[in-house]
């Protein structure tokens, strides 16, 4: 069975260029996976929720772009107004029209400006950024990264803190019928980096993202709240997760969402490096920049730092790095769920 045609035409049109076609491979995987384990139909349903968490950026307009939108929006009710002039029950009607969408537009506009453009809620968001594999001759900026360049990029003298991610989605079963749920994969520090910590309970501690470590499991505010009843002895109970029953140890703040939107928990790395060698490439890098580090000079830094090891392993030969800015790569807007009139057209769109 093939994904639904039109949630990935849409997917491949709102991916970045650089790192579209390893996305959308990787997703056609899960939804390889999904068809055999689920049944085509809450595979396809899955496929669809990842299109709508893609085309999400692509509603984050620039403030400039608003503002002219809405500019021209009241020269052409002034105008409308002094036509309508003569004909009054027509201009009464027309005026209660034309105030509902402009006090919608401003409500609209509101929320675009609260959501959409505020900093990320982490602390000293300015500081952080994505660090990427690049293969440059081949035109490709945007790769994931395998352990040994991590690890490299950790040891340079540009980089305060750094961790592992990646957005995927995981086997929940909750009551008899399992269900594919988006999760984020995590090494144990990166919510130490991102400086955000859970309003209920503890984040990762150090070792829990190694191999043999007692398996564990933070979930979303939203998560929380929908599926676990908002309840105060949450972390009492435990989620069985991939066929893993793993105890429940946090609850992050409705505002952290990451990597993507639709995220419901996070699980971490079983980091087993004769497992990860260099031509496991699976990972996303982000890391905190030391004060007053400029992303040129860190990207420089990171680079010089990757080059013994592309040296050293022939799978990473001739890589570079690449430093982004962090809402860039996390390729969404990042509160835009909170513009719900906008999410359920587009639902309605893609599903």
């Amino acid at each position: 069975m093939s994904p639904p045609p039109l949630s990935r035409w849409i997917l491949a049109r709102s991916l970045p260029a650089a790192s579209r076609a390893d996305v959308l491979a990787e997703l056609d995987r899960e939804f390889g996976v999904s068809c055999r384990e689920l049944g085509g139909m809450a595979a396809a349903r899955w496929y669809r929720r990842q299109a709508l968490a893609s085309v999400l950026p692509a509603l984050a307009m620039r403030k400039e772009r608003a503002v002219i939108v809405l500019e021209q929006l009241w020269q052409d009710t002034r105008y409308a107004v002094r036509t309508l002039s003569h004909a009054k029950l027509f201009t009464l009607v027309a005026a209660l029209a034309l105030g509902l969408g402009i006090g919608g537009g401003v409500i609209t506009f509101a929320a675009a400006d609260a959501f959409l453009f505020k900093p990320l809620p982490f602390d000293r968001p300015d500081e952080l950024v994505h660090v990427w594999s690049a293969d440059t001759p081949r035109g490709r900026n945007q790769l994931r990264s395998s352990l040994q360049e991590y690890d490299a990029w950790l040891a340079s003298e540009a980089v305060e803190s750094a961790a592992l991610f990646n957005y995927t989605s995981e086997e929940l079963t909750a009551g008899a019928d399992p269900e594919r749920v988006a999760s984020g994969r995590v090494s144990a520090n990166t919510f130490d980096v991102l400086g955000v910590a859970p309003i209920i309970g503890r984040a990762f501690q150090p070792g829990e993202d190694q191999p043999g470590a007692a398996p564990v499991v933070i979930v979303s505010h939203r998560f929380w709240q929908a599926r676990l009843g908002g309840r105060a002895g949450v972390l009492s109970e435990s989620l069985e997760i991939g066929g893993v029953r793993r105890q429940v140890i946090g609850v992050m703040p409705a505002s952290f969402l990451f990597p993507l939107p639709i995220t419901e928990f996070w699980v971490p790395y079983s980091l087993d490096r004769a497992r990860y060698t260099p031509d496991v490439q699976p990972f996303q890098v982000v890391a905190r920049l030391k004060p007053g580090m400029a992303a040129e000079r860190a990207e420089e830094a990171l680079t010089a730092a990757t080059l013994p090891v592309a040296s050293a392993f022939a799978p990473l030969a001739g890589r570079t790095a690449n430093v982004t800015s962090l809402r860039g790569a996390l390729n969404f807007a990042y509160d835009i769920f909170a513009i719900g009139s906008v999410v359920v057209g587009l639902a309605n769109l893609i599903v």
